[in-house]
């Protein structure tokens, strides 16, 4: 499941920037019922399968391809990136 504060965050923020955005979970979670009703409340499309392909020119990203066989075309792309951080020379920080 993803996390409920991080989704009702990142919809309420980026619902600031645009309507026309599709938000992907690339296979790794699956949304609540409350979370599909907040995307869907914003007008936003969402995708809970696998990315299998993102593909564009000039280092900029124009359609998303997914294990379901559907494609998103693409302007823009925001990633949650997960850091790992342990590393020997910051325990001394």
């Amino acid at each position: 499941m993803v996390d409920e504060v991080s989704i009702n965050h990142m919809v309420m923020l980026i619902s600031n920037w645009s309507s026309d955005l599709v938000f992907c979970t690339n296979g790794a979670h699956e949304l609540t019922e409350e979370q599909v009703e907040l995307l869907e409340s914003k007008g936003f499309k969402y995708n809970e399968a696998v990315i299998t392909e993102m593909t564009g020119s000039k280092g900029q990203i124009e359609s998303l391809k997914f294990e379901d066989g559907t494609v998103e075309n693409v302007q823009d792309m925001i990633a949650k990136m997960n850091w790992d951080t342990n590393f020997d020379f910051l325990k001394n920080l």
